[in-house]
């Protein structure tokens, strides 16, 4: 699996859009089996289209399947990085080893 990290000129709505749906076609939603030490957590903006009710089912149900991928609902749009910095910050703070 390749991750990208978006430069700031790239951050347009249709490239975000475009690689969260290559990771839906990627498959990483339908592992039975994580990689070990792999962990997968996934950020939903409550407010914003990106992930669909669908998208956000396949997440909860990895979740419970391999108690290793991780759904956070957080408050905002779909910036949720300047909508609700504090928040995303305390997720890293806790949730990274």
């Amino acid at each position: 699996m390749v991750i990208r990290f978006l430069s700031q000129a790239e951050s347009s709505s249709e490239t975000i859009a475009s690689v969260a749906s290559g990771v839906m076609r990627s498959g990483v939603l339908r592992w039975r089996h994580p990689p070990p030490g792999l962990e997968a957590h996934v950020v939903k903006a409550e407010e914003s289209s990106v992930l669909d009710e669908p998208a956000c089912a396949r997440i909860e149900a990895a979740g419970v399947r391999t108690g290793r991928v991780h759904l956070h609902w957080v408050a905002g749009g779909h910036w949720v990085n300047a909508d609700n910095p504090d928040t995303l910050v305390g997720l890293l703070e806790t949730e990274l080893p």
